[in-house]
């Protein structure tokens, strides 16, 4: 269990003795989970004591009518006997019987009695995490000015590297061709990427709403998708769309793909936070 708490309110002081501000929130979630822990107890035990009062009367019904079968062949084998038929290994055969199903009787009704038992164990808490508000932002008149102070005294800003440059230029050009295609469609696409919210465009039509991903390609590639954004595309299923756009930056091709995590299989890369999507071309239609 992950709990995504709120930060310190706004202008709020760092406490002077954070190890123990950590101490003491580590033993409040430990109660905390203790408590919730017991709930769950108390709410599987009365759900268990119903699912075993119904398998007891179950059991007892079902074997008292095997044991009184057994029971009235006994009485009928004894009776032929002495009627002077030979039903001596008849009778040794289901007195055998008789007893394997009082043995079986017994230990499934202790067995049973043990699944009512429901333990609890002491839960692990992995961390707790001290959440600081930000430094404020400086004045957008101040950002401004030095923006142009650096501009007029000639410090040039320091370019990206190549590969970084055509990588953003890729990114830009995918999202124009996706948000282009939306309008073409009638649809209203929202740019939501700076959000880092598992996908790229929130766009609204008349069809309903689609949550869309883009993936840009200089020329054509594997996709490879975030973790996040893999479980994005699991939790929306139908209304998460794959917008692939290759040879954005020449002759941009869009291709679509609804419902992903539905559709392709995903092959999570060790030691590295993504999903790689082999064969995205094969659902697609020639």
């Amino acid at each position: 269990m992950i709990w995504e708490l709120e930060s310190l309110p706004e202008g709020s002081p760092l406490p002077e003795d954070l190890p123990a501000v950590l101490r003491e929130a580590s033993e409040r979630v430990r109660r905390h989970g203790r408590d919730q822990l017991r709930a769950l107890q108390a709410e599987a035990r009365a759900r268990r004591e119903r699912e075993s009062a119904i398998k007891r009367r179950w059991l007892e019904a079902s074997y008292a009518q095997l044991i009184r079968e057994s029971q009235e062949k006994l009485w009928d084998y004894h009776r032929r006997r002495e009627a002077g038929e030979d039903m001596e290994a008849a009778i040794r055969q289901e007195e055998q019987r008789l007893k394997e199903l009082l043995d079986e009787k017994k230990r499934r009704l202790e067995e049973l009695e043990k699944e009512r038992d429901i333990l609890i164990l002491e839960p692990e808490l992995e961390a707790v995490a001290l959440i600081v508000p930000k430094p404020p932002s400086p004045p957008v008149g101040a950002a401004l000015a030095v923006t142009f102070a650096a501009a007029s005294e000639g410090v040039p800003e320091k370019p990206l590297p190549p590969e970084e440059e055509i990588k953003r230029r890729v990114e830009a050009a995918g999202m124009r061709a996706a948000m282009d295609y939306e309008r073409q469609q009638g649809r209203e696409p929202q740019d939501v990427s700076a959000q880092f919210l598992g996908y790229d465009i929130v766009s609204h039509g008349a069809e309903g709403t689609r949550y869309i991903e883009v993936k840009a390609f200089a020329t054509t590639g594997p996709l490879e998708l975030t973790l996040h954004e893999w479980q994005m595309a699991e939790r929306l299923q139908d209304a998460y769309w794959l917008y692939i756009v290759e040879h954005a930056l020449t002759e941009p091709r869009l291709r679509t793909i609804q419902n992903p995590a539905a559709r392709l299989k995903g092959r999570p890369v060790t030691g590295v936070i993504k999903i790689v999507v082999d064969g995205w071309k094969e659902v697609l239609p020639g």
